[in-house]
Order: structure tokens, then sequence, then C-alpha cells
């Protein structure tokens, strides 16, 4: 379990140092903090036996198995978030970031969304699952280890309004690698959570 904490200060503090890269682009804030987190994952997960081990091929059998949690997990997600935001209306000054993240027009979401599943949704579930839930597996069970994996993920996204969705689609992806053994699986159900999100916000922040 330390080591698992260690890894996670160890990705905050490259998450908080990637800040000080100069540049305001849109896609750079986009990846800037994916590629600081993928600094620390790959060479913590290739140098992990337990978590090179999850790097195995998705089958048409992994479809069947993480169909039906997939599909709850997103829906689960998407609703809670949005009624998070309505419940609780941000500020202006969040919806502004909001809107640098999110994709302006058809172009704009075409572009974030490939960035999504080339870097966004691998590099987070090569760290928080390939390495912290895989290294927490080795000391406690499958479920409190799922929870105690979601919530480092949710709270790493320093994001009040997207914790609880952040959460659920934290444990999903952990439960989904679990039942698959295969972090290809948990990128699947990150991605189209993710893709699912991003389509949301263009009609919602740009109607």
């Amino acid at each position: 379990m330390l080591a698992a904490l260690l890894a996670w200060a160890l990705a905050l503090l490259a998450l908080n140092l990637s800040a000080y890269i100069p540049g305001e682009n849109e896609l750079l804030l986009f990846i800037r903090p994916q590629v600081a987190l993928a600094l620390v994952a790959i060479p913590l997960a290739l140098g992990s036996k337990e978590s090179r081990k999850t790097f195995r091929t998705f089958t048409k059998n992994t479809t069947k198995k993480i169909a039906p949690i997939t599909i709850i997990a997103i829906g689960a997600a998407q609703l809670v978030g949005i009624s998070t935001l309505l419940l609780y209306p941000p500020d202006t000054y969040y919806i502004n970031i909001l809107k640098q993240l999110a994709p302006s027009d058809a172009w704009d979401l075409m572009i974030k969304l490939a960035l999504t599943w080339v870097v966004v949704a691998p590099v987070e579930e090569i760290f928080f699952r390939g390495v912290i839930h895989t290294w927490l597996r080795q000391v406690l069970p499958s479920r409190p280890s799922a929870a105690f994996s979601s919530i480092i993920f949710a709270v790493s996204h320093l994001d009040p309004w997207r914790f609880l969705p952040t959460v659920i689609i934290g444990y999903a992806t952990a439960v989904v690698l679990e039942r698959t053994k295969t972090i290809m699986s948990s990128i699947v159900v990150h991605g189209l959570n993710n893709s699912a999100a991003l389509v949301l916000a263009l009609f919602w922040l740009y109607p």
C-alpha cells in the first residue's frame, strides 16, 4: 500500500510541476497533465511485474464481460455529473475552465476525441488501474482496492463537481480490470465515458 501511495504522490508532484510549463493553448491545457502523468505512469508500470500482467489482448469475450457494467457506469456517471451541476451551479471561473477543456465545434470535438483515446484514457488507466489499483490489490481484496483507487482517481482531478462521476468511472474501470485481467478493458470504458462527456459538453456549453 505504501508503494501505491508513494506512486500517487510522485504523480501529483508531476501534475503540479506541469502547470508551470508556459502556454495557454487549449490543446496544450488538454494534454499537458497527461504527458506529465505518462512520465510517471509508464516507467512504474513497465517496472512492475504485476502491472505488466495487465497488458493483455482485448478479445470478443472481453467485450461481453464489460458491456453491462460499461453501460450502467457511463449512464450513472453522466447523470450524476449533470445533476451535480444543476443542483450546485458552478461559478463563472469554473465554467470558463470547462470551456477551455470542452470542444467548441465539431472539428474540435474530433480532435479531443482522438486525444482522449490516444492519450488521456490510456495514460490515466495505466497509472490509476495498472499501477495504483494493481499495487493495492497485493494487500487488499478486490472491492476495497477498487474503492480506494477510485477515490484516489477522483481526488487527483481536483474538481468537486466531477468527484462523484469520477469515483463511479474509477470503480467501474477497476471492476472490469478485475474481470478481464487486461488494462485494455479499463481504457475502453474510460474512453467511452470521456467521449460521452465531450459530446454532452459541446451541446451544453456551446448550444
